[in-house]
């Protein structure tokens, strides 16, 4: 699911290049599946969450660097949250971090958290998925000063995502729909979403019982008991 839907963003490579990078994503998948495959024979469960933390942080280094050179041109910046209202597709690993994290936080904030994880929730169940940017459902962990509640365990999808053009991310979220050109900047962004994919693969692979879809979803599985929905709202 992650690499097909990122494969389009290929698109406007030239045909080679376009072959290169694919190549290059599956090979990554593939690799990180295997890997996740021996950590689970030796650590188990806590070991595929350890590998996932490492992902996570290799992907951010990787992207930092690529961010600092002068001809990668970025419009995201702290505060600006136009795209925290799209849904977010997220590995089963992931939401497992994401709720163990949450777990640790003060019993107050980790309550308020819940509940606007359950108001958002009732909210996204009204509608149907590909529906939700026009409804201006924002993500139950956007803050009121437009910062991420869970940046530190921040799914891949948002860690990978960048837009060249703050004027189109705004456009999109006032006519409900997002600018093409808002996606991953570049290798690193790919290397990121194909090393998770592959981690997802090898939980598929190894039958691990994981809550998978859209973010609020996966995580109302995990800590609000909430069954998971027919329609996973990652479209």
């Amino acid at each position: 699911m992650f690499l097909q839907a990122r494969r389009k963003n290929m698109a406007e490579l030239d045909p080679r290049a376009a072959r290169e990078r694919w190549q290059r994503v599956q090979q990554l998948a593939q690799e990180t599946e295997q890997a996740a495959i021996e950590r689970w024979s030796v650590a188990g469960l806590p070991g595929l969450l350890c590998l996932q933390r490492e992902l996570w942080a290799a992907g951010d280094r990787a992207i930092a660097e690529r961010l600092e050179r002068a001809d990668c041109l970025v419009a995201c910046d702290r505060g600006c949250d136009w795209c925290c209202y799209l849904n977010v597709p997220i590995a089963g690993i992931e939401a497992q971090v994401i709720a163990d994290w949450i777990a640790e936080l003060p019993m107050a904030q980790r309550r308020l958290i819940l509940e606007r994880l359950a108001q958002t929730l009732g909210q996204l169940e009204l509608i149907n998925p590909g529906d939700r940017l026009g409804h201006k459902i924002p993500c139950a962990f956007l803050e009121s000063d437009g910062t991420c509640g869970i940046y530190p365990v921040r799914p891949a999808t948002c860690r990978s995502h960048y837009s060249t053009c703050a004027a189109d991310c705004q456009q999109g979220w006032e006519t409900g729909q997002w600018p093409a050109r808002s996606g991953p900047i570049d290798a690193q962004t790919f290397d990121l979403e194909a090393q998770n994919a592959g981690l997802q693969a090898a939980c598929v692979a190894l039958a691990i019982p994981l809550a998978t879809g859209e973010l609020h979803q996966a995580l109302g599985m995990l800590m609000l008991d909430r069954p998971q929905s027919r329609n996973n709202g990652s479209g």
